[in-house]
C-alpha cells in the first residue's frame, strides 16, 4: 500500500465502529488449502517419524488386517483416504474436527469409524512441525502411547515404535 492508501485506510477504521468491522479471528478455519501428494516428498525436520507414519497421517493406510488405519489431514490431493460425506463435526477452539473416514473405499472402524484431523489451516509442514513441538514435550501414557502438547495449547497423541520414533501422531478433538 502507498502512504496515501494507509492514511486512507486509517482515516475509513476510525470512522467506523466495532459492530462494522468483521471478526476475522477464526477465518483460518475456513481456508481449506490443498497441496500435491509430491509435497509429502519434501517435507522437513521428520527424523522423528517412521517411515510409513507420513502416509499413516496424511493418507491414510490399510493395514496388514485389511483395516483402515490414520488418515488425519484432509488437504491433500489424491490421497486414498477420503472423509465420508456428511460426518465432518464442527471444529474446536484450534481448528481440530473430526470426521469418519474410509481408505482405498475401506470405512475405517476404530473409534467408531472417526479420525480427528489437523486443522484445514495448516500446511503439511506446519502439522509436522506441530507434531514434533508435542513430540518434544511428550508425556507417557500407557504401552506405546504418549501426549504432548504445543506452545498454542493443541494436544497431539502419539504412537512410537521401540526406537521411539512416530508411528502415529493426531490432534485430540
Amino acid at each position: 500500500l502507498t502512504s496515501a492508501e494507509l492514511a486512507d485506510a486509517l482515516l475509513v477504521s476510525q470512522k467506523v465502529g466495532y459492530e462494522d468491522v468483521w471478526d476475522l479471528r477464526n477465518v483460518g478455519d475456513a481456508l481449506e488449502t490443498s497441496y500435491g501428494k509430491s509435497t509429502l516428498n519434501s517435507l522437513k525436520n521428520t527424523e522423528n517419524f517412521t517411515d510409513s507414519a507420513i502416509e499413516h497421517i496424511f493418507e491414510g493406510q490399510v493395514n496388514a488386517r485389511g483395516k483402515a488405519v490414520g488418515y488425519h489431514y484432509k488437504g491433500i490431493e489424491g490421497t486414498s483416504g477420503n472423509v465420508i460425506p456428511e460426518t465432518e463435526s464442527s471444529t474446536n477452539n484450534f481448528g481440530i474436527y473430526k470426521a469418519k473416514v474410509e481408505v482405498n473405499g475401506i470405512p475405517k472402524t476404530a473409534n467408531g469409524g472417526f479420525s480427528s484431523f489437523y486443522p484445514k489451516s495448516m500446511s503439511p509442514q506446519e502439522v509436522i512441525g506441530s507434531i514434533n513441538e508435542a513430540y518434544r514435550n511428550r508425556v507417557y501414557i500407557r504401552g506405546n502411547t504418549y501426549s504432548g502438547l504445543t506452545s498454542s495449547g493443541m494436544e497431539i497423541e502419539m504412537f512410537l515404535d521401540k526406537n521411539g520414533k512416530i508411528i502415529s501422531a493426531y490432534p485430540v478433538y
